[in-house]
């Protein structure tokens, strides 16, 4: 594998340094706050360990890694927070964190509103089925605004996320009291009978049914308000796709598109293939339409998202995979930038490495979920791959990509998690260069395989050991990123660090 170069993809990897390059990213905006703590004038730089090498390989901090020849496992088939524009309304959770989503207006009909929890594939669910709305006649209105129709697009993938998803219900009633509620998601999927018992629910619809929910909410508003009525099917026959519906943007510049849903895995702890259902993939076709419709109206930004998105084209006919799409993808003329939304280590095989470290169209940000830096515990929780695989493939990416931009998840408390595993996890933290890290305490989900599993570890203790994980991570600094204004080449001026802060590039 060859390192990515400043201006045609691929540089000679020496034994010494990789070849200085910069990057090309969105302008840092003026409102965030620049950080302090710059160095006093003349003062000598400190010398760090790994000086000369590429600035993600230094982050490595000399430790010493195994070789890169770690093998997928045969058994598999094979982005930072953005800052909010004032006009957005509609409200949006996920991961933690509130964000807004600016619906967009439709010609009139019948207002509708809706609130989005969870993850990135949930957002992109709700902007498609906007789309299909507003081709229906209906109008979308931020939520809280006066409205006929509250959507709530739910989540299940914590106890914490359910709590949201009650909320979200309730205050939507209390916004609009006389309006229709519908829920839909991963928990309408799989707690159907727990959603209808809250009060003023009208309608409820499972994943398998989002693409018909604009024609049963049609039927719904035609007759009278009666007992929530439940379409929660098999998602066995699900497909992806069916929504006839333009892909819309989020923000001035980035757009999401739904490559694939479902997933193949039985993680031990994840409620999620319950939720979503088995790997499905969309057409190539369809998403390369919808990748150069986006670019040409003005959104050169584009982040292929899915569940187990690596798994991409195996259930197709005839089968393609992740790397084949990406090659296609990249020479659509016009894209900036081209990022993927979490994958696991598994997926990273050399086909997909060979487009991810060579075509200058893909963004350097690799989000990786990790969860455990324990052998034993990944063993427990089912995950796919070891520690030795993924210390490989970050080592593989640091050395080839100089400004690598690494996120990943980490859970606290799995049943069976000691001291050990813990210490294990904390130190492979340290050792990695990761830009941002997501810390989840362990959330018993009923009908995991994890689920009343013995060994289970106090709350005090989670307590303790995820915010420990979490500021591991936050203590460690980061360089920046230099990019121009436009974003399409970069060069010396604005500057923006890998957690999206801004900060002055050295001159």
């Amino acid at each position: 594998m060859e390192p990515r170069g400043a201006h045609g993809g691929r540089a000679a990897l020496s034994a010494g340094a990789a070849t200085a390059r910069v990057l090309r990213v969105r302008a840092a905006r003026r409102r965030e706050r620049r950080p302090g703590g710059r160095p006093a004038p003349g003062a000598p730089a400190a010398q760090r360990a790994g000086e000369g090498e590429p600035d993600s390989v230094q982050r490595l901090a000399g430790r010493g890694l195994p070789p890169a020849t770690a093998r997928a496992d045969p058994r598999v088939p094979v982005d930072p927070p953005r800052g909010r524009d004032h006009h957005d309304r509609a409200l949006e959770q996920g991961r933690g964190h509130r964000r807004r989503l600016r619906p967009a207006q439709g010609s009139g009909g019948v207002r509708v509103a809706f609130a989005t929890l969870g993850c990135r594939l949930n957002q992109v669910d709700s902007q498609q089925l906007q789309s299909a709305l507003e081709a229906r006649g209906f109008a979308t209105v931020p939520f809280g605004a006066p409205a006929d129709v509250v959507v709530v697009n739910t989540c299940t993938v914590t106890a914490r996320a359910e709590v949201s998803d009650r909320q979200a219900i309730r205050r939507a009633r209390r916004a609009n009291p006389d309006a229709r509620v519908v829920v839909t998601g991963c928990w309408a999927q799989t707690s159907a009978a727990e959603v209808a018992r809250e009060a003023g629910v009208d309608l409820i619809v499972g994943n398998a049914e989002k693409e018909r929910l604009p024609a049963l909410l049609e039927e719904v508003l035609s007759g009278p308000r009666a007992m929530a009525r439940v379409e929660v099917g098999d998602l066995r026959g699900a497909r992806i796709g069916a929504i006839d519906a333009r892909p819309r943007a989020v923000g001035r510049s980035r757009a999401f598109v739904k490559i694939q849903d479902g997933c193949q895995h039985r993680c031990a702890f994840c409620i999620v293939p319950r939720a979503r259902g088995a790997s499905r993939s969309l057409d190539p076709g369809i998403v390369a339409d919808q990748v150069r419709r986006l670019v040409e109206a003005g959104r050169p930004e584009v982040t292929l998202t899915g569940i187990d998105l690596g798994h991409y084209g195996a259930d197709l006919v005839p089968r393609t995979s992740l790397a084949v799409l990406l090659r296609e993808l990249v020479e659509i003329e016009g894209l900036r930038w081209l990022r993927l939304s979490s994958m696991l280590p598994a997926y990273f095989t050399e086909d997909v490495l060979d487009v991810l470290t060579g075509a200058p169209a893909i963004a350097p940000h690799f989000h990786v979920p990790l969860q455990s830096g324990s052998d034993g515990v990944l063993r427990a929780m089912r995950r796919p791959y070891r520690v030795a695989m993924y210390r490989a493939l970050v080592d593989r990416l640091a050395r080839a990509i100089p400004m690598l931009g690494l996120g990943g998840d980490v859970i606290a408390g799995f049943p069976g998690e000691s001291e050990q595993d813990a210490a294990a996890t904390e130190a492979l933290i340290d050792a990695l260069p990761f830009t941002y890290l997501h810390v989840f305490p362990y959330s018993e989900r009923k009908g995991t395989e994890a689920a009343g599993r013995p060994g289970r570890v106090e709350r005090a203790t989670i307590a303790r050991r995820a915010p420990a994980r979490a500021g591991r991570r936050q203590e460690r600094r980061l360089p920046a990123l230099a990019g121009g204004a436009d974003g399409r080449r970069a060069r010396a001026g604005d500057a923006r660090p890998r957690d999206g802060r801004p900060r002055r590039p050295h001159r």
